[in-house]
C-alpha cells in the first residue's frame, strides 16, 4: 500500500521501519508493532512502556507515522538527555517538535 507523505518531515529509517511493523499495512502501528520497532532501531523498550508511550501519543490505541515519528524522536531526546546527564526540562522538551503539547496527540 502506498502511504500518504507526512505532514513533516519524517526521516527515511523512520518510515521504514514504521512500514516494516505495520502488520496489516492499514498506516497504523500497535503495541506489538512499536515494541518490535523500537527495538529494531535499538531503543528496546518493556510493554509497561510501550502502552505508556502509546497513550501519550494516541487516543486510538494505535499510532500513525507522525505520531511514531514523535515517539522516536523523544526517546532520541531522552537519551541524549540521560548521556549528557542534564535534566529533561520543559525547554528541551519544547525544542523536540515531536512532543505533546497536550496529554495525548491525535
Amino acid at each position: 500500500p502506498v502511504m500518504a507523505a507526512p505532514a513533516v518531515s519524517v526521516d527515511a529509517y523512520v518510515v521504514k521501519a514504521f512500514q516494516e511493523y505495520d502488520a496489516d499495512g492499514n498506516g497504523t502501528m500497535d503495541a506489538t508493532g512499536l515494541e518490535a520497532a523500537l527495538t529494531g532501531l535499538g531503543m528496546p523498550c518493556d510493554p509497561t512502556a510501550v502502552a505508556s508511550l502509546i497513550a501519550s501519543f494516541s487516543m486510538t490505541g494505535t499510532l500513525t507515522l507522525e505520531q511514531f515519528d514523535g515517539v522516536v524522536k523523544m526517546l532520541q531526546l531522552a537519551r541524549k538527555m540521560e548521556l549528557s546527564k542534564k535534566p529533561l526540562t520543559p525547554e528541551a522538551l519544547e525544542a523536540c517538535t515531536c512532543a505533546p503539547t497536550s496529554p495525548r496527540m491525535i
